[in-house]
């Protein structure tokens, strides 16, 4: 059975590309493939890649990407 993979279109609120957090192990990725109930997230440093369940991340707080040494969220509202 093959499975879809979605590579254009955003999640429910988490669109590909967003800087997101593994609530099981805390590691922070970006979001690069989505499989429905599951997304891939790679590390942005570009050391790997691991799978996560869509239901299981949450959006990377400032905190999380100066932790990383990235710039605050661009979003005020975040």
């Amino acid at each position: 059975m093959t499975q879809q993979v979605r590579t254009g279109a955003p999640r429910a609120g988490v669109p590909l590309g967003r800087l997101v957090k593994d609530l099981r192990s805390g590691r922070v990725g970006v979001v690069t493939q989505d499989y429905g109930d599951t997304v891939r997230l790679g590390a942005p440093d570009g050391s790997g890649r691991w799978l996560c369940p869509a239901s299981r991340i949450t959006l990377a707080t400032s905190a999380d990407r100066q932790a990383l040494g990235l710039a605050p969220h661009p979003d005020p509202g975040r």
